[in-house]
């Protein structure tokens, strides 16, 4: 059996945790590229992976991790 390396980095706290201290959209569209990179990249591989899992459970279950109604849109509402 393979060794999985972490979904969950160091690196994916540390954004999270410089977001709760800069949660401000000039710093978000600063840091989008290394937010893409960081959580959004990794997240997608992860549910890559488990979409078989799930769909085992429930073939209802919307794996496809699209734009919308997921959590690939950090801050859709900025008002």
């Amino acid at each position: 059996m393979a060794i999985k390396k972490s979904v969950f980095t160091p690196e994916v706290f540390r954004f999270f945790r410089e977001l709760g201290r800069n949660n401000k959209k000039v710093w978000m569209d600063a840091n989008r590229e290394r937010y893409r990179t960081v959580v959004v990249e990794p997240f997608r591989k992860l549910l890559d992976e488990l979409a078989p899992f799930v769909l085992e459970l429930d073939a209802r279950f919307d794996t496809t991790g699209r734009t919308g109604a997921n959590f690939s849109r950090i801050n859709r509402d900025i008002r």
